[in-house]
């Protein structure tokens, strides 16, 4: 009986603490996820800042995003309409939903995981841009198949 009085308090801690440890890991792999395309969506707005036009980033390959671990960029106007696009997804150029675009506008960088599809699942950064001829957002993501 004196054992079970000491076993099942340090069999609870030793559960919670594994636990713990396994959630920490998963939440540092999802944040590291966003890595590439953190990069890839900043050197675009920046340019795109700095007065470039959308129509420069003409993609001719489109990747497959149920299919491809690529990362992928969408640059969409202010009202959500594509320029460009690297990527697509049953045919059709995917575009973020409104929410995360306005959130972008507003903050100026959203990161969130998209699922526009089941079982399509992205790490997806959105930055917001701005020059004197267009505004919008670059989209820019990777698939967490892998993570």
């Amino acid at each position: 009986m004196k054992i079970l009085k000491y076993w099942i308090p340090l069999a609870v801690a030793i559960t919670f603490l594994c636990g713990l440890v396994t959630l920490v890991e998963q939440q540092n792999l999802r944040q590291s996820a966003d890595d590439p395309q953190i990069q890839i969506a900043e050197d675009i707005a920046t340019r795109l800042n700095g007065g470039e036009s959308p129509t420069v980033f003409a993609f001719t390959n489109k990747t497959k995003m149920h299919k491809s671990l690529a990362p992928f960029v969408i640059i969409v106007n202010e009202e959500g309409e594509i320029f460009s696009s690297s990527v697509e997804l049953d045919g059709e150029i995917p575009v973020p939903p409104r929410e995360v675009l306005d959130y972008a506008k507003e903050k100026n960088k959203n990161h969130f995981t998209w699922e526009p599809e089941l079982d399509v699942r992205n790490a997806t950064v959105v930055i917001s841009y701005k020059n004197q001829d267009s505004s919008g957002y670059v989209t820019a993501g990777r698939s967490l198949r892998e993570i």
